[in-house]
């Protein structure tokens, strides 16, 4: 167990304040939301770390 313990609330500026508590040791702490970048590119740039083949499909 890591004997930890984080109480806060909600501020007026969508932030989350309040005192984050270990080992009798008392520490202020804000968390705030951030951004969001995803490293998922849909259209992949060469050198490839994969093979590919072009593959026709006839009916």
């Amino acid at each position: 167990m890591i004997g930890a313990v984080f109480e806060g609330e909600w501020d007026e500026q969508n932030r989350i304040k309040g005192v984050f508590t270990q080992n009798n040791h008392a520490f202020p702490l804000e968390l705030v939301r951030g951004g969001t970048k995803l490293n998922r590119p849909q259209t992949p740039q060469a050198p490839l770390a994969y093979n590919f083949r072009n593959v026709t499909i006839f009916e």
